[in-house]
This record gives structure tokens, C-alpha cells and sequence, in this order.
């Protein structure tokens, strides 16, 4: 189960945020259920409850869509393709913070836990080829000076 940890390591760290993510997902279901529930409902015998729409707002926010529940008006037309729109947002963002979350607990482990920031591979590569010119530079230099003397 080892291989778990990382992800272990991410939900502790990330808790708070993803709990925030999670309060966002619910109140967006429930605002786009209970709207669309007084918009639909007069006209759609389908959306006759709030949970008929709380069903409907899960597969729409979640952009599944089965069909079995679908908006006939206009308007309800309209909060649909706004509730999918957010449903694209709402994976995104807790998606975003594991992936923030896992990139940190990478640093983490490659770092030990002292914190600095050790240099990249391409900072190395950097380094030796800038050392690699210096050293020329001062071969060049003492080839120079040779040549003047004589």
C-alpha cells in the first residue's frame, strides 16, 4: 500500500481545499437544482420535485446527461447549458489542487525535508558548461600572455 502514500500525502495536505471544493460542488448543485425546480416545474411535469432536480442537477453538473430528465423550455435550456458549463469548472478545480498538491509532495520528497530547493538537472548542465568555458577562457588567457611575453 506504499504506493498509496503520495496520494495519502496529498488529501492530508490538501484537505482543507478539496473540503472547499467539495462545499462548492454541493452548493452549486443545490442552487442549480432549486433554480431550475421553479423554472421547469410549471411547465414540465418531469421536474415535479426537488429531487427530481437534485437528480438532474447531478447529471448535469457531473455533464453524464442519461436524458431520462431534460429541460423543454427556454429558459430551462438555458440553466442547463449553464449548469453543464460549471460541471466542466467544478472537476476542474479539485483536479487543479491534486495536481498542485502532488507537484508539492514531489518537491517534498526529492528535496528531503530541508526545504531548499536543490538545482534542476538543466541548472547542472548549465553550470558545467559555463565551468567548461572558464577553464578555456583562462587556458586562452594564459596562451595570451605567453605570446606577449615573447
Amino acid at each position: 500500500w506504499r504506493i498509496c502514500d503520495p496520494l495519502l500525502a496529498v488529501v492530508a495536505q490538501e484537505g482543507r481545499l478539496l473540503g472547499g471544493a467539495v462545499a462548492i460542488a454541493l452548493t452549486m448543485l443545490m442552487c442549480c437544482s432549486i433554480v431550475m425546480f421553479y423554472v421547469e416545474a410549471p411547465s414540465n411535469p418531469k421536474f415535479g420535485s426537488v429531487a427530481d432536480c437534485l437528480w438532474w442537477g447531478t447529471t448535469a453538473l457531473t455533464t453524464v446527461g442519461y436524458g431520462d430528465l431534460y429541460p423543454e423550455s427556454a429558459m430551462g435550456r438555458i440553466v442547463a447549458s449553464i449548469t453543464a458549463f460549471l460541471g466542466i469548472g467544478l472537476f476542474a478545480l479539485p483536479a487543479g489542487i491534486i495536481t498542485a498538491g502532488f507537484r508539492n509532495e514531489q518537491m517534498r520528497r526529492h528535496n528531503g525535508k530541508s526545504g531548499m530547493a536543490s538545482p534542476s538537472a538543466d541548472e547542472e548542465e548549465l553550470k558545467d558548461l559555463l565551468l567548461g568555458l572558464h577553464r578555456r577562457m583562462d587556458a586562452f588567457d594564459g596562451r595570451l600572455q605567453a605570446m606577449q611575453l615573447e
